[in-house]
């Protein structure tokens, strides 16, 4: 037995129960806390990049099937749908703008902690097909968050070669999350903030943490929801328009508008 006021022995300690996570809805954790969660997961994916598997990317015509930069795909991808998902879910009108509200403020505040790569993800699934068509819930979102929205897709727009995108990477300091398509998009007009930006300052991006605290249980919850969508392969097509229509019946003349929009847009993850 243990003397007054001394240690535990390694056998009980070890046997003392683990604290166990706390269960967690999205709209129970503030915007800032998941976004810098989800700014820390993408930093961690971000220094795993091999700058030649960017060249090599973006020599080719067809992408390599596995390199270093998969894993930032993927996890863009499954952030986007994540995204889509949670907005459809709510079968309330005001329900579905309250989450639409939430990811533009998530958004926003990434954008404020330089992560390119999450605020563009979140972006692209504000603008899917079957969360933009969803024209009476974006009625009730707020002007003020309908110009949150707009800043950041400013900076997503393919205008001149993603110049945007380039001349804010130039102008800011570590730490930060580069938004991978932007690399991989860019073409001869622009090879030289492609390589005066983006090959030759990645590695500053790397090499520079952020400092916020890891939330164990806010990252849990990220990644549990962006893995369900490891294995689809975008087989969730059909159930996302099927929940959309359910949601609002289409309206004459959306998907020619839609057409229109992504001529402006173009957003790729």
């Amino acid at each position: 037995m243990s003397q007054p006021g001394s240690l535990p022995n390694a056998s009980v300690a070890q046997d003392v129960p683990q604290t166990p996570r706390r269960k967690l809805n999205l709209l129970d954790i503030h915007p800032l806390k998941l976004a810098q969660q989800l700014s820390l997961l993408e930093h961690d994916l971000c220094k795993d990049v091999i700058i030649s598997d960017l060249e090599a990317r973006r020599a080719l015509s067809e992408p390599r099937q596995q390199d270093s930069i998969s894993p930032v795909i993927k996890f863009s991808n499954h952030l986007a749908t994540w995204v889509m998902q949670n907005i459809l879910e709510p079968e309330d009108a005001p329900g579905r703008a309250t989450v639409m509200e939430y990811f533009i403020s998530v958004a926003h505040n990434v954008l404020g902690m330089n992560n390119f790569s999450s605020m563009t993800a979140i972006i692209a699934g504000l603008f899917t097909p079957y969360v933009y068509r969803l024209n009476g819930t974006w009625k009730l979102v707020s002007k003020e968050k309908h110009n949150d929205m707009e800043s950041c897709r400013k900076i997503c727009k393919p205008n001149n070669g993603f110049v945007n995108s380039f001349m804010a990477l130039a102008c800011l300091e570590p730490p930060g999350v580069p938004f991978i398509g932007f690399n991989l998009m860019v073409r001869d007009e622009t090879d030289a903030y492609y390589d005066a930006l983006v090959l030759r300052g990645f590695a500053r991006w790397q090499s520079t943490p952020y400092s916020f605290e890891v939330d164990e249980d806010i990252r849990a919850f990220i990644q549990e929801g962006l893995s369900q969508f490891a294995g689809s392969n975008g087989d969730d097509t059909d159930r996302f328009k099927k929940l959309s229509l359910n949601r609002e019946p289409e309206r004459k003349g959306e998907q020619e508008a839609f057409r229109k929009l992504l001529n402006g847009l173009q957003l790729e993850v």
